[in-house]
C-alpha cells in the first residue's frame, strides 16, 4: 500500500461520523490522532476507525490494512472470551471495561495489552470504542524478576548493602531486610509502590529514566538524603548504584538499586575538614579503593587501592586493563589531566595482580574519577568499585534465556532425525521379511531407494543444521543490491518460465550502495523465490513473483512477493524459528539462515501480505553513504 493515502483513509472515516462525533470533528480528531495509546472503534467487531498510534501498534503500513477486519483474529484463543465480553456493544452498564490480556499484531508478535472499553455511538450505528496500552515489557520484567528471584535469594537476603528491586516504571517488585530496617516499614510495605511516591525528588527521576532509556548504569557518592516523613532526622548520606537489568535483545526489564549508608562517613568528613588524621582514619577504612593523583604520579592510595595492586601502580596503570577497555581508560584519564573535564565514569575490566591469593579470574569495576584541589594543587581523585556480582548476575539472567533457546533447537534436531530414522526402520524390517522368504526385486528396489532417500535427509538436515550454526562470516564489500538480484533471477527465470510462474521484475535505478556479501544475499534471494514457488505449486489461480528494489531514508529494501496462499498471522512469529516449517519433506532451516544472514549485515528480514493476497517478504539492508560504487 502507498504510504501517502494512509492520511486520507484516516481523515475519510472521520468525515463519515455520526452527529456524536461532528459536534466538535475538528477537536476530536486532533485529539485521537495525537492519542499515544491505539483508539479503535469497533462495530459488529470489526474495525471502524483507528488513530496513528493504532497503525503503529499493530504492526502495519496503513489504516486499510485493519479496517473491515475482525479485532477478535488478532487475539489468542486464549484470551477471546475475555475479549468478546469487552466488545459487547450492548454492555448494559455503560461503564468502561478494562482487561489484560494478550493481542497478536499484524506482523505476527503477541503482545500483552491492556484494552479499555465503552459502548458508543458511531454513524448511527452501536459500536465499541477501545483504547489499547502495551505492557509487554512491564510484563516481561515483573517476569524475569520473579524467574531470577532463586538466584538472587542468597546475595538478597545475606546482603549487608540495602537492595531493591524496581521495574521500568519504578515500582518495587521486592526489597530486602536492611532496606527495609533502615527505612522503618515491613518489606511487604514496599511491593508494588512507586519509588518516587514514596520519595518525590525530579533530580533523581531524571537519572532513573535515563538508566532505563540508556541501559546505562549510574554511580552516585554520598548522595544527601532527607526522609520525607522523618524530616526531623536531618540529612543523611548515601552511596548508591542503580544496575539495568536487560533481556537478550539489550532491553531493560528491571533495575537494581544498592544503597549503602555513608552518613556516618560524610558527617565525619564535614566535622572534621580541618583534621588531616581523622579525614585519613576514614578513608583508610573505605571498602572503596581510592588514591589521589597529582603531577603525573599517585601521592595518595588507601590499604584497599594496596591489596589491589600490590605494586605501586603508574597513574591509571593499563598493563592490567582489558584490552577492549583500554582505549576508554586511556581517553578518560587524558581527558581529565588537560582540563576538558571535571568529572567522569566509566566501568571496565582487568586482571587483578599477582599477590591477591588464589582468585586471579578478571572483575568488574566503576571507576569515578573528579578533578580536585589537594595541598594547593590541582590533582585527580579516583573512586574504584568492585562491580563484578551485579555482572554476574546479569550474565545469568542471559545465560538462561541461551540456554532456553537451545533446548528448542535440540528438540528440532531430535524430531526431524528420529522420524527420518524411523523411516528406515520399516524398510529394514521390510526387506528382512523379504530375505526369509521369496524376494521381489522390484520391491526390495523401490525400498532401497527409500532408504537411500531417507540417508540423504539425514545428510540435509545436518547440512542446514551446519549452515545455520556456522553461516560464514560476510565477504563484505560495497554492493549495488540490483546485482545478486539480477543474479538470482537469471538462475532461475528459465525454471519459472517452464512451470508457469509469470516473473516481474521491478528495480530502482541508482540504488544507494551497501555494505554487503553479493553471494550470501543471492542465496537469500533463491531461497525466499523457491519458497514462493513451493507454495503456491498446488494452485490453479495464475501464478506470480514479483522481484522489487527501492531506497528509503537511510535503507535499502529488497521484496519478494507471490500470490500463494499467504502466510497466517498466527505463524508470522514462528516462521523464522530454526526447524519450523509447514511443508513436507522440508527441515525448515532454510528462513531461519535466510535471517541469520541478514541480521549478520545489520538488516532486517520481515514477511507482510501481498497485493495479491500471498506473501511478502522483505529485506532490509542499511546503507552506506560514505562509499561509492566501483
Amino acid at each position: 500500500m502507498k504510504a501517502e493515502k494512509r492520511p486520507q483513509n484516516r481523515t475519510h472515516q472521520m468525515e463519515k461520523s455520526g452527529p456524536d462525533l461532528q459536534k466538535s470533528e475538528e477537536g476530536y480528531r486532533i485529539l485521537l490522532e495525537q492519542h499515544p495509546d491505539a483508539v479503535c472503534i469497533l462495530v459488529d467487531g470489526k474495525f471502524a476507525y483507528v488513530n496513528a498510534s493504532a497503525i503503529r501498534f499493530y504492526g502495519v503500513s496503513g489504516a486499510e490494512e485493519l479496517l473491515g477486519h475482525s479485532a477478535l483474529d488478532l487475539v489468542p484463543a486464549e484470551s477471546r472470551t475475555a475479549f468478546r465480553r469487552l466488545a459487547d456493544e450492548s454492555n448494559p452498564s455503560q461503564t468502561p471495561l478494562c482487561i489484560e490480556h494478550t493481542l497478536q499484531r499484524m506482523d505476527g508478535r503477541e503482545v500483552e495489552v491492556e484494552t479499555r472499553a465503552l459502548p458508543f455511538a458511531y454513524m448511527g450505528k452501536r459500536a465499541v470504542v477501545s483504547v489499547v496500552r502495551d505492557i509487554t515489557e512491564r510484563k516481561r520484567a515483573e517476569e524475569a524478576l520473579i524467574k531470577s528471584n532463586a538466584l538472587l535469594q542468597r546475595m538478597f537476603f545475606s546482603s549487608h548493602t540495602l537492595v531493591a528491586f524496581m521495574d521500568p516504571e519504578f515500582n518495587f517488585i521486592r526489597v530486602n531486610l536492611k532496606y527495609a530496617e533502615a527505612d522503618g516499614r515491613p518489606p511487604e510495605y514496599f511491593v508494588g509502590r512507586n519509588h518516587f511516591e514514596l520519595y518525590p525528588d525530579p533530580e533523581n527521576e531524571a537519572i532513573f529514566r535515563q538508566v532505563v532509556e540508556t541501559g546505562e548504569p549510574y554511580f552516585v557518592f554520598e548522595k544527601p538524603f532527607v526522609h520525607p516523613d522523618r524530616p526531623e532526622q536531618g540529612t543523611t548520606y548515601w552511596d548508591w548504584t542503580l544496575q539495568p537489568v536487560k533481556d537478550l535483545d539489550g532491553e531493560v526489564i528491571g533495575l537494581v538499586l544498592s544503597l549503602v549508608d555513608r552518613t556516618e562517613r560524610k558527617r565525619a568528613i564535614l566535622a572534621l575538614q580541618e583534621s588531616e588524621k581523622s579525614f585519613r582514619d576514614l578513608v583508610e577504612n573505605s571498602p572503596t579503593s581510592i588514591f589521589i593523583i597529582q603531577d603525573g604520579r599517585i601521592v595518595y592510595r588507601n590499604p584497599e587501592h594496596e591489596r589491589l595492586f600490590v605494586t605501586l601502580p603508574k597513574p591509571f596503570d593499563t598493563e592490567g586493563v582489558h584490552p577492549e577497555d583500554l582505549q576508554k581508560v586511556e581517553r578518560l584519564y587524558q581527558e581529565l589531566t588537560e582540563g576538558k573535564i571535571k568529572s567522569a565514569g566509566t566501568e571496565f575490566r582487568y586482571y587483578p595482580q599477582e599477590g591477591m591469593g588464589d582468585d586471579y579470574s578478571i572483575r568488574w569495576v566503576y571507576c569515578k574519577a573528579n578533578a580536585i584541589e589537594y595541598a594547593g594543587k590541582k590533582a585527580i581523585l579516583v573512586n574504584l568499585m568492585d562491580v563484578t556480582e551485579l555482572k554476574e548476575l546479569e550474565h545469568m539472567v542471559s545465560t538462561q534465556d541461551k540456554m532456553r533457546s537451545l533446548g528448542r533447537v535440540a528438540a528440532g534436531i531430535a524430531h526431524e532425525t528420529r522420524n527420518t530414522l524411523s523411516g528406515i526402520n520399516i524398510s529394514l524390517d521390510n526387506l528382512g521379511r523379504m530375505l526369509e522368504g521369496d524376494i521381489d526385486t522390484e520391491k526390495a528396489g523401490r525400498i532401497i531407494e527409500q532408504l537411500k532417500s531417507a540417508s540423504n535427509k539425514i545428510e540435509s538436515i545436518i547440512r542446514r543444521v551446519m549452515d545455520f550454526s556456522k553461516p560464514g562470516e560476510p565477504n563484505f564489500k560495497i554492493t549495488d543490491l540490483n546485482r545478486p538480484v539480477e543474479e538470482s533471477l537469471s538462475l532461475c527465470s528459465v525454471t519459472l518460465r517452464k512451470i508457469g510462474v509469470k516473473l516481474v521484475k521491478e528495480l530502482a535505478d541508482e540504488l544507494p550502495p551497501c555494505q554487503a556479501d553479493p553471494q550470501m544475499l543471492s542465496q537469500v534471494i533463491l531461497n525466499l523465490i523457491n519458497n514462493a514457488v513451493d507454495a503456491m505449486k498446488n494452485q490453479d489461480a495464475p501464478k506470480r513473483i514479483e522481484v522489487k528494489t527501492v531506497a528509503k531514508g537511510d535503507r535499502v529494501l529488497v521484496s519478494v512477493s507471490d500470490s500463494g496462499p499467504g502466510v497466517p498471522l498466527r505463524l508470522r512469529k514462528k516462521i523464522f524459528d530454526p526447524f519450523y516449517t509447514t511443508k513436507d519433506n522440508s527441515t525448515g532451516i532454510g528462513l531461519s539462515v535466510c535471517h541469520r544472514i541478514v541480521h549478520d549485515h545489520g538488516g532486517a528480514l520481515r514477511v507482510s501480505t501481498s497485493r495479491w493476497g500471498g506473501a511478502e517478504f522483505q529485506v532490509e539492508l542499511p546503507i552506506d553513504p560514505s562509499s561509492e560504487i566501483k
